[in-house]
């Protein structure tokens, strides 16, 4: 789409602001900056200055490491078949659980204040022209990606940790998953059409039928695994002959062997779930928007760079980590194959 912009038009307040044909009118001259309402006057704001309230907590480096973490989960050979909370998963939940609760503070610290006589509501601030609004949406908007991408990866996780009956992972994935959950659902109860919001790029929540169906996808995985667990029960009871339960026989986790329909549940869901994002990201109402060819599509944008020190070693940290899972994985791979001749 052209960049090119007409005379500065007029200041649209957050009750009526433009549509998607009237964006140009709001673009400036580098690919993240927009003219926004400063001071009484229509001034454009630069794409350093649009975000420098993104914490640098969500750089490129860290979301490095955060990647790195998760793909090193399942390549752990001592802990593959354990229900172990180890401090590498506790750093991937950390993240999202973080991102979240620092989405829900921008919001109550950004809405419910007074704003030319009017309260300012969510879906007010989504559309503000105001400078100050801008730069506090860019600011939501980098946590929400986190948890948006976290979303994704839960199914993923989920489905890993039910194959091998791993409980508490499959409990801290779901509720994590479902705290990400809710920051789409508040947007979702507070709905802004893309076109009209000040968010780089579409989320799961603008594709209505899509985000209901995740989280339809998350009840359901609440009640599946209870039922498992309960037939599994069941079918234990009925096997143990009477006299060792009077010995005081304990059914083991590898007798109840809950999980099987969950895994399978949790699979089909991560390929629809991340099939739909890439559609949402790439396709739907996207190329139609003035910075679909700079954004990126599952990274959050900030002022930080690969090159700052702290995410420099964030992303150093990760790598090495995921180095030396591999490794132990490629050693144990050979001591299985020395032992087996």
């Amino acid at each position: 789409m052209s960049r090119t912009r007409p005379p500065q038009p007029e200041y649209v307040g957050f009750d009526n602001t433009p549509s998607i044909k009237d964006w140009n009118a709001y673009l400036g001259p580098d690919p993240y900056s927009i003219m926004v309402n400063g001071y009484g006057a229509m001034t454009n704001l630069p794409g350093d200055e649009r975000f420098e309230l993104v914490s640098s907590l969500f750089g490129p480096g860290n979301i490095a490491c955060w990647i790195c973490l998760i793909i090193q989960l399942d390549n752990q050979p001592v802990l593959r078949k354990k229900d172990t909370i180890t401090n590498d998963f506790i750093a991937v939940l950390t993240f999202p659980i973080v991102a979240a609760g620092h989405f829900f503070h921008q919001i109550v610290q950004q809405t419910g204040k007074k704003h030319d006589g009017k309260t300012l509501r969510l879906p007010d601030l989504l559309m503000s022209l105001d400078r100050d609004d801008v730069q506090a949406v860019a600011a939501m908007e980098a946590p929400l990606t986190i948890c948006e991408d976290f979303i994704l990866w839960a199914t993923l996780l989920y489905m890993l940790a039910a194959r091998k009956g791993q409980l508490k992972r499959m409990s801290l994935v779901v509720a994590t998953g479902s705290l990400c959950l809710a920051t789409e659902l508040l947007l979702l109860t507070n709905w802004v059409p893309f076109e009209s919001s000040r968010l780089l790029r579409p989320f799961l929540f603008d594709i209505q039928p899509f985000i209901i169906a995740m989280s339809s996808w998350y009840l359901l995985m609440v009640v599946v695994y209870p039922l498992e667990t309960l037939l599994g029960v069941l079918r234990a009871l009925k096997t143990v002959n009477q006299a060792d339960t009077e010995a005081g026989t304990t059914l083991t986790w590898r007798i109840l062997r809950p999980g099987r329909l969950s895994s399978w549940m949790a699979g089909c869901s991560a390929l629809v779930s991340n099939i739909g994002a890439i559609w949402i990201k790439y396709g739907s109402i996207y190329p139609y928007y003035p910075y679909s060819a700079y954004v990126t599509r599952f990274v959050p944008r900030s002022t930080a760079k690969p090159t700052d020190l702290d995410q420099v070693v964030a992303g150093l940290g990760g790598g090495v980590a995921l180095l030396f899972s591999l490794l132990d994985a490629l050693r144990e791979r050979k001591k299985a194959k020395a032992s087996a001749k």
